[in-house]
């Protein structure tokens, strides 16, 4: 599966201006801030399948809940980053 934010890392070169560099870094520590506002049940999920790896049926049998269940966590784990992400875009390139 795609890793969806869970390692963002930025790349800097020679030519990446400090703006750039403070802005990449400003915006790893509002997805880090944003994993970690996200309900306890789905940030735990969302940990699970893009930080440890673990497999949709792996989670569900560990935590004893559905696959489907497991499925919603995640994808409301991502519309929360993309909402959040939609915020920063917008502030950045206004």
């Amino acid at each position: 599966h795609d890793t969806y934010l869970a390692e963002t890392e930025f790349n800097f070169n020679d030519t990446t201006d400090s703006f750039q560099i403070m802005a990449a870094k400003e915006t790893e520590l509002l997805i880090q801030y944003a994993i970690e506002k996200m309900p306890a049940r789905q940030r735990d999920i969302y940990i699970m399948h893009y930080k440890e790896n673990l497999s949709i049926p792996e989670i569900a049998d560990k935590l004893g809940i559905t696959r489907e269940n497991v499925r919603s966590h995640l994808s409301n784990a991502r519309k929360f980053l993309k909402e959040i992400l939609a915020i920063i875009a917008a502030v950045f390139l206004s």
